[in-house]
């Protein structure tokens, strides 16, 4: 018999290692499923009763974990899915508590090779989604459960896979109590999230007593933080140019697969309407124009043919741009204190003209020449005392800080500390990266936002077919296999 090792950590909500058939693995709780209205990629609500769910537990153990659903109508068991998606098997399914629990023991090899950031956010006991592809026999009896209506309940379930999903949220999310490590969600939020509401209600009142409005900077960082979201490993998103009431945005990709031959990068520009209520939430409108730079931003519906004189010119400013960021580019990777390199070159040029001079090394300023002193001293206006006494009355929130209760401050400080320890696990990891030519003092001066996009392009998650349910048959499901008596089973 082969050695057997484990290793076990001594907290809530982790993981351990151990060894299977030779293979290092990490094994992690997971919960697939639990009770209620789920609604999958099909639109219809669907109730997974509580017997459903203790029933199917027998038969649907040692079923395999694969990255992301496979394609409309197919199984994850076949050799070539399992090849290029597979990660593992999921053990001990077990329904307690009210839901399903299970043990997702994880190949190390391949979950650091298909899933680098997924295998991070688990070591660092954060939660992921996942989603059940099931086979089942389905009532369409509608009815109603917990004041959500439904159009079909569960049952005789049979679970095809477990995936995992990077990028996506599940029928079943986090939000309901699914997911890798949510037995550490569902313990820790009754702890954290009263500290974090009481924090953000805290700032809230801070921002309605002082009557202060969201700055355009806070807008464009709010408005940068959806567009974020919108980000799926291919395409990234940047805030272009923010007006009274609608904003600018650039989509761009280096992906071959998006591309034509002899390309080396795509960016399209598109406009957006927003809002901002009077807590400063930014809204963005559901529309997106895609449009063109000219002399203004136009639909690219109104742009016209080849003989309009403006697009013409449109189109030689374009060019002219591309050239002076080609030389700008040039200029980065020739100048010794960028350290940037000509593999570098398509990653600068999908760069915006404004994050391009950021990178450029700085200038050595000109001494000033002396200045010879006036004969006599001019007298400087002074301001009117009350103007002076109002700007120095004016509302600060270092200020109100200063003044706030100790519970206040140390709510504060313990979020900042939070965000700086975020910061500095993402900082550690990108100097971990041999391709990074960043220092660690270059990076904890950028912004987190940043930080987390540039940890993202150093290990894209490789995915492979969307967020897609499992085949469904909904008129005849395969028979569970029967189940055998216990008093027929030997010892």
């Amino acid at each position: 018999m082969k050695d057997r090792q484990s290793y076990v950590f001594n907290f809530s909500g982790g993981y351990r290692q151990e060894v299977l058939d030779g293979r290092d693995c990490l094994v992690v709780s997971v919960v697939p499923l639990v009770p209620g209205v789920h609604t999958g990629m099909d639109g219809n609500p669907t109730y997974y009763s509580p017997e459903a769910l203790s029933t199917a537990v027998s038969y649907n153990n040692g079923r395999p974990i694969v990255v992301n659903h496979p394609g409309a109508g197919q199984t994850a068991n076949r050799p070539d899915i399992l090849e290029d998606t597979g990660v593992g098997t999921m053990f001990n399914l077990r329904y307690a508590d009210g839901k399903w629990r299970a043990d997702l023991w994880i190949d190390v090899e391949k979950g650091e090779r298909i899933m680098p950031t997924v295998m991070s956010r688990i070591r660092n006991h954060e939660v992921v989604e996942v989603s059940t592809g099931l086979y089942g026999r389905w009532d369409q009896t509608p009815g109603v459960w917990n004041g959500e209506d439904y159009t079909a309940a569960a049952g005789d379930l049979i679970l095809d896979h477990l995936a995992i999903l990077p990028d996506a949220v599940g029928a079943c999310s986090v939000a309901d109590g699914c997911g890798i490590h949510a037995n550490k969600s569902d313990r820790d939020k009754q702890k954290e999230q009263p500290m974090i509401s009481r924090a953000k209600a805290w700032l809230r009142q801070f921002i309605q007593q002082e009557q202060l409005e969201a700055s355009h900077d806070d807008v464009r960082r709010n408005i940068q933080a959806l567009l974020d979201g919108m980000d799926n490993g291919s395409w990234m998103h940047w805030v272009r140019d923010v007006y009274d009431n609608k904003v600018i945005y650039e989509a761009s990709t280096t992906n071959p697969s998006e591309m034509a031959d002899g390309q080396t990068s795509i960016t399209k520009l598109y406009e957006r309407s927003y809002t901002v209520d009077d807590d400063g939430v930014v809204t963005l409108g559901e529309e997106a124009q895609e449009v063109i730079e000219e002399r203004n931003y136009v639909p690219v519906d109104n742009a016209g043919g080849d003989e309009n004189p403006d697009n013409n010119k449109a189109s030689n400013d374009k060019e002219l741009k591309t050239m002076e960021k080609e030389q700008k580019v040039k200029a980065l990777i020739a100048c010794e204190g960028t350290r940037f390199e000509d593999g570098d070159k398509d990653w600068l040029m999908a760069l915006e003209e404004g994050q391009l001079d950021k990178l450029a090394a700085p200038e050595t300023p000109e001494p000033k020449p002396e200045e010879t002193p006036d004969p006599e001293p001019k007298e400087e206006p002074t301001e009117p005392k009350e103007n002076a006494e109002a700007e120095s009355k004016a509302p600060t929130f270092e200020g109100l800080l200063a003044n706030a209760s100790q519970e206040h401050r140390e709510l504060w400080a313990q979020l900042e500390a939070e965000r700086q320890d975020r910061r500095d696990k993402l900082v550690s990891g990108l100097t971990e990266n041999k391709a990074c030519k960043f220092t660690s003092e270059e990076l904890q001066a950028k912004p987190l936002a940043e930080l987390e996009k540039m940890s993202e392009l150093a290990a894209i998650p490789v995915t492979y077919a969307g967020n897609s349910p499992a085949p469904v048959n909904k008129e005849t499901a395969p028979v569970p296999p029967p189940l055998v008596p216990l008093e027929n089973v030997k010892e």
